[in-house]
């Protein structure tokens, strides 16, 4: 599963390229976070918090209006959404951990295989050699009777 704030980050430039498409691809156009909580259902802490992370990529910028949040789409931010950024980054970081995890734990079960294979062929050749002892043994009465 995409870790959280990647499809956060995206559906808050998928509003802001909603309405931006929606109006002519107007220059500067300002959508509040109030409006994206309530078009997204995500919390508006939520949306404060992933903000600063597109701010930082430059793909948006805020201004403050009376304690909202005005939240602009730049042209990376755009690109970003068009080109499903981070939805790609979240698939491919939760690929990264199911690769790190299995460099771990596929070595530890070919370690558990081979010490289980360890014990099973030395069971075997016990079991051998116990046949061989006795194959030998019945042979030798077998001798004795014909003489």
């Amino acid at each position: 599963m995409i870790d959280k704030s990647y499809k956060i980050r995206h559906k808050i430039l998928e509003v802001l390229y909603s309405d931006w498409e929606t109006h002519d691809n107007e220059e500067g156009r300002r959508v509040g976070s109030i409006r994206i909580a309530n078009e997204t259902n995500i919390p508006i802490a939520d949306i404060h918090r992933y903000q600063n992370l597109l701010i930082d990529k430059g793909e948006i910028i805020i201004s403050n209006n009376d304690g909202q949040s005005m939240i602009t789409i730049l042209q990376n931010g755009i690109s970003a959404y068009v080109d499903k950024r981070y939805l790609k980054d979240g698939s491919k970081e939760k690929l990264d951990r199911v690769y790190n995890w299995a460099r771990i734990i596929i070595p530890l079960i070919a370690l558990i295989l081979s010490i289980f294979n360890l014990f099973s062929n030395r069971s075997t050749s016990s079991k051998t050699n116990d046949l061989d002892i006795k194959t030998n043994e019945l042979a030798k009465k077998i001798e004795l009777l014909k003489k």
